[in-house]
This record gives structure tokens, sequence and C-alpha cells, in this order.
């Protein structure tokens, strides 16, 4: 029997297979686009050392970009926050920032 854990795990090599192939095409955008929904996908089902990993990948993918479009720049923002509360369930600790924020 098919356990969650291995449905998710073959997912994700799927995901990693198809966006490591675009980027081999040269087509960086849309790569980043399917690591970003990966990252999304990871976070929405609390896997907490994928979206780490997946959220180091895609910073990487960011950072090396000349010139990233707005909704590149707005995924990440989104994506911070959400890993932000992400750590923030993982580690017990369910205080808001000193900022008032628990995003």
């Amino acid at each position: 029997m098919t356990t969650d854990v291995d449905l998710w795990d073959r997912l994700q090599s799927a995901v990693s297979k198809v966006a490591t192939r675009t980027e081999e095409l040269g087509d960086s955008k849309n790569a980043f686009g399917l690591w970003t929904n990966a990252l999304t996908a990871a976070i929405n089902a609390g896997d907490f050392e994928e979206a780490i990993r997946l959220y180091e990948k895609v910073s990487e993918k960011y950072t090396a970009m000349e010139n990233p479009d707005a909704w590149m720049t707005n995924v990440i923002s989104s994506a911070t926050g959400r890993l932000v509360a992400l750590a923030r369930q993982h580690s017990g600790d369910t205080e808001p920032s000193e900022t008032g924020n628990n995003e």
C-alpha cells in the first residue's frame, strides 16, 4: 500500500525533474514558477523540512536573476511570511513577533 509520504515524495521528485529540465532548456522564469509552486505545496502540506529546502533553492534562483519580474518578488514575499509562520508552528512558538505580526 502506498502511503501519503510515498506519494508526497513521488510528487516532489516529479516536480523537481520538470523544473530542472525546464532550467536546462533555458527557461528560468517558468522553472522559477515550478519551484515556487512546489514550495507553496510544501508549505500547505506543513512539510517544514521540504519547504526550507525549496525556499533555499527558490532564493538562489531569484538572486541569480538579473531582472526578476514583479510577480517573482511577490511570490518570494508571500512565501517568506508563510514559511515564518510554519517555522513558528514547527518550533511550537505561537507568540506574535515583536512587530505584532504573526505571519
